[in-house]
């Protein structure tokens, strides 16, 4: 391959590369789970003790359940857009209506 092929492969590679990621990057990724988990957040802030919390996703339903530290458990229902607070503490129920946004892209990254 001549050197002044070499020269212009090399540009040419990073325009395109540049070219396919904007076009991919039309679209925001997905951030919710496409199966269902369960995962365990174990944060240690400075200077409090430990917090423990458990979601669980049901991808099939996009139910979101949040098992914290606290009396309260959220569950998000992503269908309905609603968010129901379960409170065992004084046993009551709470519903309400959770705002649609658009999920906003991930960070950009320059080159």
């Amino acid at each position: 391959m001549p050197m002044a092929h070499v020269r212009l492969a090399l540009p040419t590679a990073v325009l395109a590369s540049l070219l396919v990621g904007k076009a991919g990057a039309e679209q925001p990724p997905l951030l919710l789970p496409t199966r269902d988990v369960d995962i365990i957040y174990e944060v240690t802030p400075p200077s409090q003790p430990r917090i423990r919390e458990r979601v669980h996703y049901r991808a099939a339903e996009l139910l979101e359940r949040v098992d914290g530290p606290h009396n309260s458990t959220p569950i998000f229902d992503r269908h309905t857009h609603e968010m129901t607070i379960i409170n065992s503490a004084n046993r009551t129920v709470l519903k309400l209506d959770m705002p649609q946004q658009p999920q906003e892209p991930g960070p950009k990254v320059t080159l």
